[in-house]
């Protein structure tokens, strides 16, 4: 199996997923922008929801796996860690997508409980701890349980359950919280930052590695700073992954130094983040590539049934992001490709 890097603290972007005119995966578009993200300061989650796991076949899934890790260790990248998305509807299969990721070289699967079958395990706390435990003793790595209840048939796992899966398998190494629950992420935080919930119960990827928390946005990274997060995973990247790499050292460097100045920057580029993720978001994956069309020259559309984004709508939305894509151009003119920081709350 190749190196597992370890998940640690840090912004991690959900790339979308390129396909060409045919519907089939468009490799070098996909590579490229792989590239530009890290370059940008965030690590990578491949074939989650925004990037159309539900639209990709098992072999797709690896091939983009393999694609990126390659690209991004020959653009010096070796650091970058890569997340895969596992989820389907049955335990069996999802630790198949594990293993599949695993041997195409991604350090960790993400995996969302998403099923027909919710009406029959949305009360049934035991068979949902079990599917969580079994898929992650299945797993030869780490697994990050995804709470997202819009996207699994209103299946919502509380902090008292995540945490029970913390303390339960070594191998869940974190928590993305799309339903966007800060009390629930400063619940979990609470407990999981604490030094000896590090010693008592440490992940299978070592004992000085946190375990990982944090929101499926960016609206309020700061704020979940605050909260002890150990980041964020949002779609906002794809456009600005300068912009959101530098939100999450700054609100770090905020929440440690405790200056007044540095807390006033910070919230002045929350508020930039804040607003561009509610228009980016309101837009879905059709928004997403339509403007990285516009800015990268790359984009097209989803598969089908996911309808394209309509182009009628395109000014409104530049509109929007015009003070974040300022910001992106200022701040990526002014750096060096940079070397992924993980540093945080203990990471």
């Amino acid at each position: 199996m190749p190196t597992v890097r370890p998940v640690r603290g840090g912004a991690y972007c959900p790339v979308v997923t390129f396909f060409d005119k045919n519907e089939d995966l468009d490799i070098p578009a996909f590579v490229k922008h792989v590239v530009w993200v890290a370059d940008g300061g965030m690590d990578i989650v491949i074939a989650g929801t925004n990037g159309e796991a539900a639209h990709l076949t098992h072999p797709e899934r690896a091939q983009l796996v393999k694609a990126a890790r390659e690209a991004l260790d020959a653009a010096g990248h070796t650091d970058t860690v890569i997340i895969t998305g596992a989820s389907t509807a049955s335990t069996r299969e999802t630790i198949q997508f594990a293993k599949e990721a695993a041997e195409a070289g991604a350090d960790a699967v993400i995996a969302l409980l998403s099923t027909p079958f919710a009406s029959g395990l949305i009360s049934n706390r035991a068979a949902i701890k079990q599917h969580f435990v079994d898929v992650a003793a299945g797993s030869p790595i780490p697994v990050m349980i995804y709470n997202y209840p819009v996207a699994a048939a209103g299946i919502d796992l509380d902090s008292t359950l995540i945490l029970e899966l913390a303390q339960a398998s070594p191998n869940i190494c974190g928590a993305k919280l799309t339903c966007a629950n800060m009390g629930k992420l400063a619940r979990i935080s609470s407990i999981t930052s604490q030094p000896a919930f590090k010693k008592q119960y440490p992940r299978s990827s070592g004992a000085d590695v946190p375990f990982w928390v944090g929101s499926g946005y960016s609206d309020f990274l700061y704020p979940s700073i605050l909260g002890r997060a150990t980041g964020c995973i949002t779609g906002l990247g794809n456009v600005a992954p300068t912009v959101i790499a530098e939100l999450f050292k700054q609100s770090v460097a905020a929440v440690s130094a405790s200056s007044k100045d540095l807390t006033a920057s910070t919230q002045e580029l929350q508020d930039i983040v804040a607003a561009a993720d509610g228009a980016l978001a309101a837009t879905g994956i059709g928004g997403t590539k339509y403007m990285l069309s516009k800015l990268r020259g790359y984009g097209g559309i989803p598969r089908r049934p996911l309808p394209a984004f309509n182009p009628a709508g395109g000014p409104a939305l530049e509109e929007q992001l015009a003070p974040i894509l300022a910001l992106e151009k200022q701040l990526s003119a002014n750096k060096a490709p940079a070397q992924n920081g993980h540093a945080v709350n203990g990471a």
